[in-house]
């Protein structure tokens, strides 16, 4: 999330940019496998197929991997950038043009040094990282780190151990002893954490000071260290891509950046009797407890000032109660006038919230709608044709999906002109709509699905959606509208056909592409007919 949210605030600093960014949460930590990966492929390659993507960033080594092994399937044409990924990892790949990237290290001997100089009474460091396979995609900096320990330290690797001995174990450790955390995705037991959960579970029992090395666990009871900032990372990234995006595709692979700084939490300090005066220079601490002179000093000192004027502003009233009288009658006729202002302004702003709401009422609607037709756009039928799906799954019933394509449009474009062809699109997008709207309960939805192609998605049986889909073909027909460039001579519309009734468990992204299969027999068919496409067989109509 603080990656993201820090990639977001850059992006919307670049007011030159209208940026519209998309989130996917891969889950490739916790899943594996080339049978997950190429589903989430496909589905990447269909849901951006027609979204203009320009840009692909890519964040930890399991994305990069995915990216490196699929992206000719997905976006081969979209550069992309990467961050939070270690040197080792980006030199031990072989990163093709159009991938850029933000490199980093996390250094846990530097952290090393510090305790030397500052805090010689520790002998010993306890190292704690996790052992599955998402763990050793982030193991360069523990290995770095035993090869450069300071030599008067002794090292004892606990990976061996689950969290829950890990946890015995701190709780009874003398003060010669320090922690450091890397990262656990899982422990030596197989149980699967979130990294900064299982810190947190090990900083509530440890007798000891952890260490870590990554900024987002600052708050979670360790005491901080020489930090690696996703904060930082992230936004580098960012502006790479920003740059990418202007058209000034840099000259070189990657930008070496590490963002590294000693970063404390103060509770933690506080907790293990580790001073201020212990610190690196320019450390920055957080979550400080400030005192309330320090905190509240301006707003003391206003009060302060505020007491000293009413002190001055009470002599002078008795210096003049003569005049006190009048002072009170026009204080009663502002007070007055003051309740008439705040009552107006109390209308006006309750007017102008009904006119914001009916204006934001109108855009909603706007944007579900498409701007030539006037019906329902792509974006509409994706989300409510899931919500179908999804209530078909859920109680068996039967779910159709009708794709629709004008034959010959693109003839008919060069013959009678894009303007022509816009007016030929409202007038069967409007005979469509108003079949399809009268078909098999209101809560079907029709739609513009992408230049001359129109969907339905109903609530209905195969048989249904054949009727529908016929009803549909015979209403473009009856339209009569002159197509000297078609085998008709008039305008018409190939359709395919896709059902699945209530037991079958077939995808929304599934059903869609049978239709377009059937859509694809029936131009090949001779166009101006309907395919219903089955397992082994298509049923037409013509």
């Amino acid at each position: 999330m603080l990656a993201t949210e820090s990639i977001r605030e850059v992006f919307t600093g670049a007011t030159d940019l209208t940026i519209e960014l998309y989130t996917e949460y891969m889950d490739l930590n916790r899943f594996q496998g080339a049978g997950y990966e190429q589903n989430l492929a496909d589905l990447y390659a269909l849901k951006y197929h027609d979204a203009g993507v320009d840009l692909v960033l890519l964040t930890s080594t399991t994305s990069l991997d995915f990216w490196l092994g699929r992206r000719d399937h997905i976006l081969p044409d979209a550069p992309a950038v990467f961050y939070d990924i270690v040197e080792k990892d980006i030199a031990a790949r072989r990163i093709p043009p159009g991938i850029f990237g933000i490199s980093t290290a996390v250094r846990y001997e530097v952290a090393a040094d510090w305790i030397l100089k500052t805090l010689p009474e520790i002998k010993e460091i306890m190292l704690v990282y996790g052992t599955g396979e998402a763990d050793r995609a982030f193991s360069a900096p523990v290995d770095n780190f035993k090869r450069n320990l300071p030599a008067r330290l002794a090292l004892t690797d606990w990976s061996r151990l689950s969290l829950p001995e890990i946890k015995q174990r701190a709780a009874e450790l003398s003060g010669d002893k320090v922690i450091f955390y890397h990262l656990m995705f899982e422990d030596a037991a197989g149980s699967k954490y979130r990294p900064i959960d299982a810190l947190r579970e090990l900083a509530a029992v440890s007798a000891v000071p952890i260490i870590s090395g990554y900024d987002h666990f600052i708050g979670t009871g360790t005491i901080g260290g020489f930090v690696y900032s996703v904060e930082a990372n992230s936004k580098a990234a960012a502006a790479l891509a920003l740059r990418i995006l202007r058209g000034q595709e840099p000259r070189v692979l990657k930008v070496a950046d590490t963002h590294q700084r000693f970063i404390f939490d103060y509770a933690s300090l506080e907790r293990h009797g580790i001073p201020g005066s212990a610190l690196p220079p320019q450390s920055i601490v957080k979550n400080r407890v400030v005192p309330l002179w320090q905190a509240y000093r301006s707003q003391i000192i206003a009060v302060i000032a505020g007491f000293a004027s009413l002190l001055i502003v009470t002599a002078v009233l008795v210096a003049l109660n003569r005049k006190l009288g009048c002072a009170r009658r026009e204080l009663l006729r502002l007070n007055a006038e003051l309740e008439d202002y705040a009552h107006d302004l109390e209308r006006r702003v309750h007017e102008r919230t009904l006119h914001l709401e009916e204006a934001n009422r109108k855009l909603q609607s706007l944007s579900q709608l498409d701007g030539l037709t006037g019906v329902y756009n792509r974006r509409h039928f994706d989300k409510r044709g899931q919500e179908l799906w999804q209530e078909q799954a859920a109680g068996n019933r039967p779910l159709s999906v009708v794709l629709l394509d004008v034959d010959y449009f693109k003839a008919y474009n060069d013959a009678y002109g894009h303007q022509a062809g816009d007016q030929c699109l409202q007038l069967v997008a409007s005979a469509l709509k108003s079949q399809a709207e009268g078909a098999e309960g209101s809560d079907d939805v029709f739609a513009r699905y992408g230049g001359e192609e129109f969907a339905v998605v109903a609530r209905t049986d195969c048989l249904g959606a054949q009727r529908l889909a016929e009803n549909l073909r015979v209403a473009v027909r009856a339209l009569d509208i002159e197509h000297g460039h078609s085998r008709y001579r008039r305008v018409s519309v190939s359709v395919g056909v896709a059902s699945v009734d209530g037991a079958a468990t077939v995808s929304l992204v599934e059903l869609i592409r049978r239709a377009d299969q059937a859509l694809y027999e029936s131009k090949a068919s001779g166009r101006n007919r309907v395919t219903v496409w089955a397992a082994r067989s298509e049923v037409a109509m013509g």
